[in-house]
């Protein structure tokens, strides 16, 4: 019976909780990922509009178009030409992601941060991990700062797919255990 309720709230942790105002009604959670570009940071949000309302940062659940928001508090970096380039990562060297040009999955010219926010679409159509590589230079080319960011496209449903399976498969066959032990045989030496 324990491992069954240990089972039900295992379950219950995969479910997404959601954030409550005092007032009651439901609040977005925001999720932003952040990375360093010289001394300034910039905030990364990924949105997928078609499947979702929610905001996501390193684990883009699907496939599919995505919004991509760059964003900074910092004026030096609004006064910059911002270069992004996403590029599928080809493989991992000690955990870090490798890549090369040739892999190169989308472009974003220089383009001015006057706002601080930079805002980008694009159409992944293939599940994996991925890097984006941020340029910053100001108009003379004296300063220029530079900033990789990884993240990940449809890996997220599959994990949780494989945790679930698995706390499943575990729950099974510790009920089994427990009902064997219970109700189950009895030894053949023992008794009569």
């Amino acid at each position: 019976m324990r491992l069954l309720l240990a089972f039900v709230a295992a379950i219950s942790l995969q479910a997404p909780v959601e954030a409550q105002q005092v007032t009651g009604g439901p609040i977005q959670q925001v999720e932003q990922c952040v990375a360093r570009i010289g001394p300034d940071v910039l905030t990364f949000a990924f949105y997928q509009p078609l499947r979702s309302r929610n905001q996501f940062c390193e684990e883009i659940p699907e496939t599919g178009p995505t919004i991509i928001v760059v964003d900074s508090m910092q004026d030096e970096l609004r006064d910059m030409t911002i270069e992004l380039r996403l590029i599928k990562a080809t493989g991992s060297i000690d955990g870090e992601m490798t890549w090369n040009e040739k892999s190169l999955e989308a472009y974003l010219p220089p383009t001015k941060f006057n706002s601080g926010t930079l805002t980008y679409e694009h159409n992944f159509l293939e599940r994996g991990k991925y890097v984006a590589l941020i340029r910053a230079r100001d108009e003379n080319g004296s300063k220029e700062y530079n900033a990789t960011f990884e993240f990940t496209v449809g890996e997220t449903s599959i994990r949780e797919l494989i945790a679930t399976s698995f706390l499943s498969i575990s729950a099974l066959g510790g009920f089994w255990l427990w009902y064997r032990r219970k109700f189950g045989y009895a030894h053949p030496n023992r008794g009569s």
